[in-house]
């Protein structure tokens, strides 16, 4: 039952961690370590003199030894400047695996003695009794395990959409994928070094529990504890009956009975539909949930919310060689209220500057100022509260409807081991409500179009009923009604609710017609900061996109830009 258990909330866990579908326990080569420290065990056995007691706790005691040590030197290769990084985890993971695995076939071409029962253990056996200390000590090794990756539930969750828009969302992105490595590592080691490499459990458990009761950790994780224990138990009764007396390995067992499970539980939409309950709307900022006087509102819209202030940074392969990229000393403010666009081309800087307004980034001089708090020395979860990201592509690992893409606004404002509050749906039907998408609120993510998709993105961001909202080129693939109704919405929402937004876009007739300011970049410089009229110079415009252009003020003041044939 444990070892069934733990093969499961590992593979759910390193499925989430990997934002890989097709991970399993075994992924990063903790079964390998096991194996190669179980061999040694057997090998070495022999050669002690110790008591039967304590010589049937070896093999076990080498796997779990063999597993521990894996788990460190994966580890030490998948860190990237100081920290665990997922591609470079995996890489590590496949590189020490297969290192072993080398080194196991060798030991078992030249051992001599019983191969046969060594093969058994390596493809998985439950029935080698184990002392009552061992039962203890694996039990207790679960549960902490299991509880350990359950705090991360809900960050989990964040991590399905990517680990960029899990930090933007609140999830202290380090400290989830040490715990999760950790843990998710510990379970696999525990599970291996009693049974061997029992397959599949890991793999196909987590996708079936998924298809049932869907993508949600804090019901997943036990879900799939629960699911691998009782697929364990029936293989295991399958291995000991279907040829008795004879007993076939559990691992082949699974291998049989889990495959014919894998295209049904894959897609992970078998969950039954809930619905939002209606709601009216409501402003989603909470400053504006009351009426103000005149007076009051013209106070609160001078008061200066961003100041970006001699702002730089630099990109460098090594801190000992020249950056290969600069973003020079940047300053500009933004009000309650505005919108302001970052205008230039390509590799000017403007999502460098993004990034720094957004906290990802700490700059290398200057500071960034929202209602005078330095930005980067937030912690994620305060920055996600007063910060919302929207992203030009929100990826998700498994199918979410959109309804419960906009609750993971509310991950910032909730606690880690709690479901959404009906405050949290109520403020995610309003934000999907407020950008016209509340007909989408049961529809499928990867079922919906490009225009309505970044309507969706942009209702989770306001659920996060930030200070200010951040958008990277946010019309990128929209149609021009599309692009038009998306920044429609923005003006009315800042209008509305007094965001201060900053927008990063090419489109600059768009740019001219709804921005309040303009941020000019070029190569990393910027070059001039102002209102749209003072900016859509042609001579200036044409020296930064190197293009001959023609610059007409209609009767509103706002620029038009026209491209002319080149020469």
């Amino acid at each position: 039952i444990i070892v069934g258990a733990s093969l499961s909330v590992a593979g759910t866990s390193f499925q989430a961690l990997l934002r890989n579908p097709l991970a399993d326990p075994y992924v990063l080569g903790v079964s390998m370590g096991a194996s190669l420290g179980s061999i040694l065990a057997l090998i070495a056995e022999p050669h002690l003199s110790i008591s039967p007691a304590l010589a049937s706790l070896l093999t076990p005691l080498g796997a779990f030894l063999g597993a521990g040590a894996t788990i460190a030197a994966v580890y030490f290769l998948g860190r990237r400047e100081g920290q665990l990084d997922s591609a470079t985890l995996l890489l590590g993971g496949v590189i020490i695996s297969s290192f072993l695995s080398a080194i196991i076939m060798f030991l078992m071409n030249t051992l001599s003695g019983n191969l046969r029962g060594l093969s058994f253990w390596l493809m998985g056996d439950l029935s080698t009794p184990l002392q009552k200390s061992a039962y203890w000590f694996l039990g207790i090794g679960f549960l902490l395990a299991t509880g350990a990756i359950y705090t991360t539930a809900a960050d989990l969750n964040m991590l399905l959409a990517g680990e960029k828009e899990a930090m933007h969302l609140g999830v202290d992105v380090p400290r989830v994928r040490l715990v999760v490595y950790i843990a998710a590592s510990v379970l696999t080691g525990l599970a291996v070094s009693v049974s061997g490499a029992i397959g599949y459990v890991g793999l196909i458990v987590p996708h079936a529990m998924r298809f049932i009761f869907g993508s949600d950790h804090r019901t997943l994780l036990p879900t799939a504890a629960l699911g691998g224990a009782i697929a364990l138990v029936f293989a295991d009764t399958l291995a000991r009956t279907v040829v008795a007396p004879t007993e076939v390995s559990v691992g082949a067992v699974t291998a049989g009975t889990e495959k014919g499970t894998s295209t049904s539980s894959s897609s992970g939409r078998g969950r039954t539909s809930v619905h939002l309950p209606p709601a009216p709307e409501t402003p989603m900022s909470s400053g504006s949930a009351l009426a103000r006087k005149p007076a009051e509102s013209a106070r609160l819209a001078s008061e200066v919310r961003l100041s970006v202030e001699q702002v730089s940074y630099a990109y460098s392969a090594n801190p000992a060689q020249a950056p290969l990229f600069t973003v020079e000393a940047t300053s500009f403010q933004a009000r309650r209220g505005e919108i302001v666009a970052i205008l230039g081309p390509n590799a000017s800087g403007k999502s460098t500057l993004l990034k720094l307004i957004s906290g990802a980034l700490a700059p290398l001089s200057g500071r960034i100022l929202l209602n005078g708090f330095v930005i980067h020395t937030l912690t994620p979860r305060t920055r996600a509260q007063r910060i919302a990201v929207v992203q030009q592509e929100s990826t998700l690992l498994f199918p979410a409807r959109a309804w419960e893409f906009v609750l993971q606004g509310r991950h910032a404002h909730g606690h880690s081991l709690r479901f959404e509050s009906q405050e949290d749906v109520v403020i995610a039907k309003n934000a999907l409500a407020q950008v016209g998408a509340a007909e989408l609120s049961d529809r499928w993510m990867d079922q919906i179009s490009g225009g309505e998709k970044q309507r969706v993105i942009l209702a989770r961001a306001l659920a996060q009923q930030p200070l200010l909202l951040l958008l990277d080129e946010p019309t990128l693939h929209l149609d021009i009604a599309a692009q038009i109704g998306l920044l429609d919405a923005l003006r009315r929402l800042a209008a509305e609710n007094r965001y201060t937004v900053v927008v990063v876009t090419h489109e600059l007739n768009l740019a001219a017609e709804y921005a309040d300011q303009v941020v000019l970049m070029q190569r990393g410089r910027c070059l001039r900061v102002g209102p749209p009229a003072n900016i859509y110079q042609r001579e200036l415009l044409e020296q930064v996109f190197q293009t001959p252009l023609s610059v007409e003020f209609g009767s509103s003041g706002r620029p038009r830009v026209t491209v002319l044939p080149g020469t």
